[in-house]
């Protein structure tokens, strides 16, 4: 699944991924391939995302949308941990 990260001001983080791990308004969700369409709040806290790598960035509140396979995340403040 494609993935995009970004703030208001900039692109923090788009490529693939297999898994991504949010802080959600009801709690953590871990987003899999093929899920759900979804759109939710975000909470402060750690986004993981793991693909060929795996990147962890700390984030303020956001919101998560997920539809068609790509998972956008917009938040506040984003920086990498």
């Amino acid at each position: 699944m494609e993935v995009f990260l970004a703030t208001p001001d900039k692109k923090v983080f788009s490529g693939a991924a297999s898994d991504v791990l949010v802080n959600a308004e009801k709690g953590q969700i871990n987003i899999l391939e093929k899920h759900a369409n979804l759109i939710t709040l975000v909470k402060p806290g750690v986004v993981r995302i793991r693909g060929a790598q795996e990147k962890n960035f700390q984030v303020g509140e956001g919101v998560l949308k997920v539809e068609n396979d790509r998972v956008s995340i917009l938040c506040k403040e984003v920086r990498e941990s």
